[in-house]
């Protein structure tokens, strides 16, 4: 009997190819894991797939971020990375603090992690600026802002422009032409964001930008571009700046009768999966959307590239009136956007070639006023360049066509975990701020969500934040406020800063002294001076024919003692017929009130489907089909029901709420919530429509007049708000 002994062999086969005159072969699986985290393969184990690794929140890869599959290997780590035991996950490290010119830091520490706490103390005759405390965050960064302790008796002429942590400077001269020089101390795993050399001008000023040096696995987070590109960009498209005003000498200026022209480019190269695809055409979408909300038009140029570029939308249209580029026609082509072309390589010099041609069109097309033109340049790319050349030749060449140095800014926006930062940040301008950042593709969607919400913005009516952003409610709904009369709630709306819109059968009964008006959600009540009621609300009107409650003209205004103080959560709606929204749902000033009803299709429900709605108010006592157009008048707008769609139902205690439509990112009010057929909801609940359920609202067109007469007035305590001249027709 014969024991047959197997010996197993694995053998590892090597999936090759032939390819450009060589044989290409697979990268082995060997020596990929890591500890504590995972890894993604863009393209399995091809050559040319990237191993990108994954950690928790909190953590970062080490010591290599992502790994290259070249033929039959993974690429080496680069020779400061060489030295290592195996790859793993390590907890967040923020920059070395402990670059303080005369100053001591708190705690002394070697290294700081993530959520370590600093704070900061000057020596004896020196004053400190910047953050007193600041906290490790969880993408690498400290929060808060550079601290400096700097003595008040020296006599500068600027001031001590400080020093970040992770960096060393040389110069400390401050006099007008002395420079500074920054450089990170560590410059194998940091890179620096901003200024490396800042002259002192004659103004006392420094040139340029603040510097930072980060870790390469920091990213910026929607607040942090928020306070660069969002500030610069917000203050602009709402023509609330001069050309002639530099604060901060970071905003993109344009006067109020300027022309902005906004160059988009996105990279869809086969780095890219499908899913990052599509999110970059949500987040172009949303920033575009954002930008509608203000009050300037931008013409826009929309290209997606690889080797290659396709058009999305060109700007020359604008210029020639070839095409009719409409906001609604720009979204919709973005949004049907299908790939065409090879993804294979990415080519960005082909896109600032692009952008120069057609700023060249664009002059050759303008009248005479090109010299004002303002142009701002978005790029966004998965970590850099591979074909085509540097770009840096055609950026200089855009800079020397635009006539003024402040009329162009270039931003580019880095996404994914390899990051070629040599490459991309030349090609940036650098004089207004920040304009390079480092973005997550996990982040991308939802990364304009909040950038154009802060500062001087606030008063802008109808802003407000969407349904998926991370705020509270009130900052969905910031001109929500309740309204308590005695044992009585209702809702309404901040309309002004010196007014609140309501329903007018809310105050039956009331006097000044038992009304109080609260911010939803907030500890904070508003002061009321007065109410105004419709002049022709009379709730006894119809009671001779056993009507209980006649509603017709079912309105009222709350004049407050002071302005309101707006904030991101606290903030006007938009109401129809003002020269403010005429400006948001972008129709010409000299438009007629009625117009601007249509056009936006303001109403809840249009003439074929009017009818069939009203008549389920005749189940109610004593209305019938012969009277229900006498207690439901034209006045009235009406909701509820599950055809042609299902609504939400208006619940006990919603009287005097804001009936809204939204359009262009501003949210218009067109009516007041007012009576219903059915009670289907407790307070604060929020139910859909029944087949027979319905809801009466007072439409703001019919009572303009009201609206006006009250508020286009003008005292000393209160502000008038300005109608279109077309008001009442």
């Amino acid at each position: 009997m014969y024991v047959c002994m197997c010996v197993c062999v694995c053998v590892c086969l090597l999936v090759c190819s032939v390819a450009g005159g060589g044989v290409w072969c697979d990268c082995s699986k060997e020596g990929m894991e890591m500890e504590g985290g995972h890894y993604t393969l863009s393209n399995g184990l091809s050559p040319g797939s990237l191993l990108v690794y994954q950690c928790p929140p909190d953590y970062y890869p080490y010591p290599s971020l992502t790994r290259e599959c070249l033929s039959n290997m993974w690429k080496d780590p680069p020779r400061h990375e060489r030295v290592r035991a195996h790859q793993q996950c390590r907890l967040v490290e923020c920059p070395d603090p402990h670059v303080l010119q005369y100053g001591t830091v708190y705690p002394p520490e070697v290294k700081y992690f993530v959520n370590n706490e600093t704070t900061y103390e000057c020596d004896s005759g020196y004053r400190l600026r910047g953050s007193e405390r600041r906290v490790c965050l969880e993408n690498g960064k400290w929060s808060g802002s550079t601290p400096i302790c700097s003595r008040d008796d020296v006599n500068n002429h600027c001031p001590d422009p400080g020093i970040p942590p992770g960096s060393s400077r040389s110069g400390n001269i401050f006099d007008i032409d002395d420079e500074v020089i920054y450089r990170c101390n560590d410059a194998n795993v940091m890179y620096m964001v901003g200024s490396k050399v800042r002259t002192c001008k004659e103004g006392g000023e420094w040139t340029g930008t603040e510097p930072a040096c980060f870790y390469k696995y920091t990213y910026d987070t929607a607040q942090d571009i928020s306070q660069d590109f969002g500030d610069g960009m917000q203050l602009s498209l709402t023509m609330m700046k001069s050309v002639d005003d530099i604060q901060g000498e970071r905003m993109i200026r344009i006067s109020k009768n300027g022309i902005l022209n906004i160059y988009i480019a996105v990279d869809i190269s086969d780095s890219l999966k499908p899913e990052d695809i599509k999110k970059s055409k949500t987040m172009v979408h949303n920033l575009i959307s954002r930008i509608a909300s203000y009050s300037v038009s931008p013409n826009y140029d929309i290209v997606f590239f690889t080797s290659a570029i396709e058009h999305i939308a060109n700007i020359v249209d604008y210029y020639t009136g070839q095409v009719h580029q409409t906001l609604e026609i720009l979204l919709e082509n973005l949004d049907k956007f299908e790939i065409k072309t090879n993804r294979a390589g990415t080519n960005l010099n082909a896109v600032f070639a692009h952008i120069l041609q057609q700023i060249a069109l664009i002059k050759a097309n303008s009248k005479d006023n090109f010299d004002e033109q303002h142009h701002v340049i978005l790029t966004f790319t998965d970590g850099g360049y591979n074909m085509g050349g540097s770009p840096v030749n055609n950026l200089e060449r855009i800079k020397a066509a635009i006539p003024k140095k402040d009329h162009l800014d270039v931003y580019v926006f880095a996404v994914g975990a390899k990051i070629y930062e040599n490459y991309l940040m030349p090609l940036v301008t650098e004089d207004r701020g920040r304009h390079f950042f480092r973005i997550n593709k996990e982040t991308m969607e939802s990364m304009f969500d909040e950038i154009f919400d802060d500062g001087e913005v606030v008063s802008l009516c109808g802003l407000h934040k969407t349904a998926d952003s991370r705020g509270t409610k009130q900052k969905m709904y910031p001109w929500n406020v309740e309204i308590n009369i005695k044992l009585q709630k209702c809702f309404g709306s901040i309309v002004s800063p010196k007014y609140v819109l309501t329903a007018a059968h809310c105050l039956i009964g009331a006097v000044s002294p038992d009304i109080t008006v609260d911010i939803m959600n907030r500890n904070y009540a508003l002061e009321m001076e007065r109410f105004y009621s419709h002049s022709e609300y009379n709730y006894k009107a119809k009671r001779d024919q056993g009507i209980s409650e006649f509603h017709d003209y079912d309105i009222a205004l709350l004049e407050l003692t002071t302005a309101v103080n707006f904030s991101v959560d606290v903030r006007p709606i938009c109401i129809p017929c003002t020269k403010e929204t005429t400006q948001a749902i972008r129709m010409p000033l000299h438009s007629k009130c009625s117009e601007q009803g249509y056009n936006t299709r303001m109403t809840p429900r249009d003439l074929t489907t009017r009818r069939p709605c009203i008549m389920e108010a005749t189940k109610l006592p004593n209305i019938t089909a012969e009277n229900v157009h006498t207690v439901v008048t034209d006045n009235f707008l009406c909701t509820g029901g599950i055809s042609p769609s299902v609504d939400h139902i208006a619940c006990k205690g919603d009287s005097g709420g804001a009936v809204f439509k939204d359009t262009n990112q501003r949210t218009i009010q067109i009516g007041v919530v007012s009576w219903g057929t059915e009670l289907l909801c407790e307070t604060g609940s929020l139910e859909k429509s029944t087949k027979t359920s319905r809801d009466f609202h007072l439409n703001l067109f019919k009572v303009m007049e009201f609206l006006h007469d009250v508020m286009a007035t003008e005292t000393k305590t209160v502000a008038a708000t300005e109608f279109i001249d077309n008001w009442n027709s």
